[in-house]
C-alpha cells in the first residue's frame, strides 16, 4: 500500500509538470502572436500561434482536469479492491490454517463412494446412512476384495437413550423406527459384506456402536483428509454441506478431529459374527 500511495503521487506530480508546461507553452504563443505587424504573413502566422496556443492551454488544462477527476474515482476503486481482496485473503487464510480447504454444497451418496474408490481406510461415523449401503454394498464389497480397503463403521447405538430425542429430528420416525431401521441395515451390511468375504478379509470390516447424541457424521480416509458433515435440527429434508480438511498434520490439532476421535473411542465394537 505505501508503495502504490507513492507511485500515486509521482504520477500526479508528473502530470502537473506536463500541464504546466504545455499551459506555458500555450501562454506564449499567444503573447508572441500579438507581437507580429499586420500583413498577410504576419497575420497568418499571428492566427495561428494564437488559435496553437488557446489549444495548448485548454488541452493542458483539460487532460489535468479530467486526469485529476479520473485518476481520483480510479484510485478509489483500487483502494476499495485491494482492501477487499486483502480481507478475502485473510480468511481463506485462516480456513486454510485450521486445515480445511473445500467445502461441497450438498452432501450426496455418489461424491462418498468415489472417494471411497481411493483410500485404504475409511472410518465412518454416522447415525447409519441406511440408502448409502443398501445402494453401494457390492462395490464396498469389491473394494474390500480387489483393493484392499478397510472399513470402520460408527453407527448410533439402536437401544441408545438418546434415541427418543433424535427421532424428533425426523419426520414421522419414532425411536421404534429408529431402532429397527438400523438394525436392518447392519444386518443388511453382514448379510451383503461380511458373509460374503473370504474369511481372511472378514475382518477388513468393523462395526462399532455409540451412544453420544449425533451432531454430525464425519468421514476420515487414510488417516489424512476428514470430512465433517454437521447436522440440522429441521426436520423437512435440506441439502446439508460437507467441510473438507485435508492437512494431516492440521487436522488432528483441531477439536472437530479430536472430538471425532473421542466418540470413535468411546464406541463399543460389535461382532458381525455374534449377529443373527
Amino acid at each position: 500500500m505505501t508503495n502504490y500511495s507513492e507511485k500515486k503521487v509521482e504520477y500526479f506530480t508528473r502530470i502537473k509538470i506536463s500541464t504546466i508546461i504545455v499551459a506555458a507553452v500555450g501562454v506564449l504563443m499567444v503573447i508572441v502572436s500579438f507581437k507580429f505587424i499586420p500583413g498577410s504573413t504576419s497575420s497568418l502566422i499571428s492566427y495561428l500561434l494564437l488559435n496553437l496556443g488557446g489549444l495548448f492551454i485548454f488541452g493542458g488544462t483539460y487532460t489535468f482536469i479530467s486526469e485529476l477527476y479520473l485518476r481520483k474515482k480510479y484510485t478509489v476503486h483500487m483502494e476499495s479492491m485491494l482492501s477487499n481482496a486483502l480481507k478475502e485473503f485473510t480468511f481463506c487464510q485462516n480456513v486454510f490454517d485450521y486445515g480445511m480447504h473445500n467445502v461441497i454444497k450438498v452432501y450426496n451418496n455418489n461424491i462418498l463412494i468415489e472417494r471411497i474408490k481411493k483410500s485404504k481406510e475409511v472410518k465412518m461415523l454416522v447415525i447409519r446412512n441406511a440408502s448409502f449401503f443398501e445402494y453401494y454394498s457390492p462395490e464396498l464389497k469389491d473394494l474390500i476384495i480387489h483393493n484392499g480397503l478397510k472399513l470402520e463403521l460408527f453407527f448410533l447405538d439402536p437401544e441408545s437413550d438418546v434415541l427418543p430425542i433424535v427421532s424428533k429430528r425426523f419426520l414421522d420416525t419414532s425411536k421404534n423406527d429408529l431402532t429397527d431401521k438400523t438394525k436392518y441395515v447392519v444386518q443388511y451390511i453382514k448379510n451383503r459384506i461380511y458373509d460374503e468375504l473370504p474369511d481372511d478379509l472378514k475382518s477388513n470390516v468393523k462395526l462399532s456402536y455409540y451412544e453420544l447424541y449425533p451432531a454430525y457424521s464425519a468421514y476420515i480416509f487414510d488417516d489424512y483428509e476428514m470430512w465433517f458433515v454437521p447436522y440440522f435440527f429441521r426436520k423437512e429434508k435440506r441439502p446439508v454441506p460437507i467441510f473438507i480438511f485435508s492437512d494431516q498434520t492440521k487436522i488432528k490439532s483441531t477439536e472437530i478431529y479430536k472430538d471425532i476421535i473421542a466418540v470413535m473411542q468411546k464406541s463399543k465394537e460389535v461382532k458381525f459374527v455374534e449377529l443373527g
